[in-house]
């Protein structure tokens, strides 16, 4: 190449390595990087590859018909981004705005960095918005634009027809009030009377179908040519993507099951109060695939030859992992359908001896170095879960901090070689006695600011993150069927523990 062409060539290349890794991390992209790329159609949306950014500025709205008079919805779309749309809510009548933005007299938390974030960005009302169809996904994300204005952006990544519901969930400042005097009063006012239907791109767009769950079943496929091939004889499903791997969450997306693995179940799928709260929806990591021994249909055996000892400690949620894990790695490939509320649990399989430990606002367990290192000691795998007993933000993070300094400064002589953090899941929307008559606040506009917020202090100090909040997000509706706070028959769980497993590294080698 002529050297007065080099300079060319390295800024093409420097511009196509800034764009991938833009694109991976789209909410640093600057408007001239986006207006380029908004060129031409986005490309068909795929569950492994990123997400685009929404250009506001390029969608044309329609208003939608509401159930709610005070509330104007609209639809909002652009013609070069069929996996894109924003939802738009805005109250009708300023007078009730004006009321609205004054409504509550308590200042939302004791943290101001965290007050100041819920009074700017989310405003006095909160919103929950789902889909289902071609991709379930869910949120109660709505960014306050201001003037009771709110933008819900939603990109999917598999295309096909959506069914698209929404609701008033919260006003008042109640979705993130930390010292209002009553409960979270979830409201779940419907805004639209039937679903909205539409299609995620058109026909020319594939929509991904992932393999049948259990890989011992298989097909006997006609092709073009009228030739029969049986799957079993074809390279594995999405064969040419890594293994899933790395400290950080993995992310992905919930997409249909296989057409066989719905109708056919390789197992029984469980329902609650007759209601389907599993196997209709599979999560596919976003660009790659677990490929551990410790999958559901795998050889869980292999991960339970090496003399290991995993210790959980903290909260509900970590007990469910606990057992779910157990499950798993016990050969078991039915659903389990209950968590025992045990404090202390302990398992032995094959080699592998693994330990719950009840710590909901881990400061029973060690407080000290000395009982650090008792606890700790011959421990393999470190795996905390906390998040859903404090009532102060301010208190959790704290916490937190003292609890990863404490293993920091102590100085270990042999720490566990994985440390794992599992952020608080995502919350039901319940109005029953008990969240009412413990003055409950916890929803998920706040416990996704504390998984948010916990899971950067554990990357930080150096622990893996398993992110139950965003694998737990798309589903709280299905707890309502259960018992209204853990994910334990849900479509959830399957991502939980194969990404733990993998974290874990009990099944590396095998």
């Amino acid at each position: 190449m002529p050297v007065g062409r080099l300079p060319a060539a390295f800024g093409l290349a420097f511009l196509g390595s800034f764009s991938v890794l833009l694109h991976r991390h789209l909410e640093f992209m600057p408007p001239f990087l986006a207006r380029l790329q908004s060129s031409g159609p986005d490309p068909c949306p795929s569950p492994d590859l990123a997400a685009l950014p929404i250009l506001h500025d390029l969608q044309t709205c329609e208003e939608l018909p509401s159930a709610l008079p005070e509330f104007r919805t609209e639809l909002c779309r652009a013609p070069t981004s069929c996996s894109a749309f924003t939802l738009r809510i805005a109250r009708t009548e300023s007078r009730a705005c004006e009321l609205a933005l004054v409504s509550n007299l308590y200042a939302p938390s004791d943290e101001t960095q965290w007050e100041a974030w819920m009074e700017a960005e989310r405003g006095p009302d909160g919103f929950y918005l789902r889909v289902d169809g071609a991709q379930r996904f869910a949120t109660e994300r709505a960014v306050h634009e201001g003037s009771c204005a709110y933008r819900m952006d939603v990109v999917l990544q598999n295309p096909g027809r959506v069914y698209l519901t929404a609701a008033h969930y919260y006003e008042d400042y109640n979705a993130y009030n930390e010292r209002n005097a009553t409960w979270a009063e979830n409201l779940d006012r419907p805004l639209f009377n039937q679903p909205i239907e539409f299609d995620v791109c058109d026909s020319s767009c594939p929509a991904y179908s992932p393999h049948l769950l259990n890989p011992a079943r298989s097909t006997l496929a006609m092709d073009d040519a009228s030739r029969l091939t049986s799957d079993l004889s074809s390279p594995p499903p999405d064969a040419d993507l890594p293994a899933c791997d790395g400290d950080d969450p993995i992310p992905g997306v919930y997409v249909p099951h296989h057409p066989l693995d719905a109708l056919y179940p390789p197992v029984p799928y469980p329902a609650g109060h007759k209601v389907p709260v599993h196997g209709r929806y599979r999560f596919i990591p976003e660009g790659c695939r677990f490929r551990h021994a410790g999958l559901r249909f795998g050889d869980p055996s292999l991960c339970t030859e090496r003399a290991e000892r995993v210790l959980f400690i903290g909260d509900s949620h970590g007990r469910v992992a606990y057992d779910a894990m157990v499950h798993r790695l016990s050969g078991a490939t039915d659903m389990m359908m209950k968590s025992e509320k045990v404090h202390d649990k302990n398992a032995t399989l094959g080699a592998l001896s693994l330990n719950f430990v009840w710590d909901p606002q881990i400061n029973h367990a060690a407080t000290t170095c000395t009982e650090l290192a008792t606890l700790l000691d011959e421990v393999d795998v470190f795996v905390v879960s906390a998040g859903a007993h404090w009532r102060s933000t301010a208190k959790f993070l704290a916490d937190l901090t003292q609890f990863f300094d404490m293993i920091t400064n102590c100085q270990l002589e042999a720490p566990p070689a994985q440390m794992i953090f599992l952020t608080t899941p995502a919350v039901a929307p319940r109005q029953d006695e008990y969240v009412q008559m413990h003055k409950d606040k916890r929803t998920s506009t706040r416990q996704g600011y504390l998984a948010g917020r916990s899971a950067e202090l554990a990357r930080t100090y150096g622990w893996k993150v398993v992110d139950q909040f965003a694998l737990t997000e798309a589903h709280t509706v299905e707890l309502m069927a259960l018992d209204r706070a853990h994910y334990v028959a849900t479509d959830a769980i399957d991502p939980i523990v194969d990404e733990l497993i993998q974290k874990a590294g009990v099944c590396d080698g095998m």
